[in-house]
């Protein structure tokens, strides 16, 4: 397969995949919160639907498995929890910086309080299973096997910021998208399968979802100094304590083997 080939097979098929499963989810939630405003559970089997379908494109089209067998699962959950924290911390000091205030996920005003939480916790770990499977799974992941690391790397942080460029609020969210680009790039660079980074995506849409449901508006501006700061330097350590745990990850290349010879031919 030539370079020009590979390489437009390669960005259609994960662009073709992110925008496909985006648009049957926005669906799915409209027609579930119009037929089931106050039955939350039901968004539960909508989820499920979406799960498993991306799971079936992953095991065909992703150079690297969803799911692997690691020697040791210790560093990565250390860098699950620390990657977390460092783009938690990101969003909050720069919706501090940006004056942004946090609210609920816009569902409708019918939506009852079971409802609007219940979204909450299950809308994020979807895009997060979405977004991983289409900028680390098939494009990262086939580039890195072709190109290198570095190549994939770059081209999968720059397409998942892209991919969220529509957004108004793109200014303050910008460094969220890069440090969740940067850090699930590096753990399923490093590993070689793709649960971790969807973990740790997740785990961070999940908290930024969730505590406005809970707690109402946050007004990050409104953050003193002393809070903001002390966030910031949270969010450093919890990079550095990232960047510790990946060092000690030991987990064997378990690549696709098909997609391998495919993407060398």
């Amino acid at each position: 397969m030539t370079d020009l080939r590979f390489l437009t097979a390669t960005i259609l098929s994960a662009a073709a995949f992110y925008l496909l499963l985006t648009l049957l989810f926005s669906e799915l939630v409209v027609l579930n919160a119009s037929i089931a405003s106050n039955v939350p559970w039901s968004m539960v089997a909508v989820c499920l639907i979406l799960w498993i379908s991306t799971a079936t494109v992953a095991k065909r089209w992703c150079a690297v498995p969803l799911v692997s067998h690691p020697g040791g699962w210790l560093p990565i959950v250390v860098f699950i929890a620390s990657a977390s924290i460092c783009c938690i911390a990101v969003a909050v000091v720069q919706g501090w910086i940006f004056r942004v205030e946090v609210t609920a996920l816009g569902i409708g005003v019918e939506a009852g309080p079971a409802l609007s939480l219940t979204y909450s916790a299950v809308i994020p770990p979807v895009a997060a299973v979405v977004e991983e499977v289409s900028f680390r799974g098939i494009l990262q992941s086939r580039l890195q096997f072709r190109y290198g690391w570095l190549i994939g790397a770059v081209v999968s942080i720059l397409t998942f910021v892209l991919a969220h460029s529509w957004k108004p609020s793109l200014a303050s969210q910008l460094g969220l998208y890069i440090a969740i680009g940067i850090a699930t790039t590096a753990i399923v660079a490093r590993c070689g399968f793709l649960l971790p980074a969807v973990l740790s995506h997740g785990l961070g849409n999940m908290v930024l979802a969730i505590i406005p449901i809970v707690g109402g508006p946050v007004h990050l501006f409104a953050l003193p100094v002393e809070i903001a700061m002390s966030i910031l330097i949270i969010g450093v350590l919890a990079f550095l304590g990232a960047c510790v745990a990946l060092v000690y990850v030991r987990v064997p290349k378990a690549g696709n083997a098909r997609l391998g010879a495919q993407v060398n031919d």
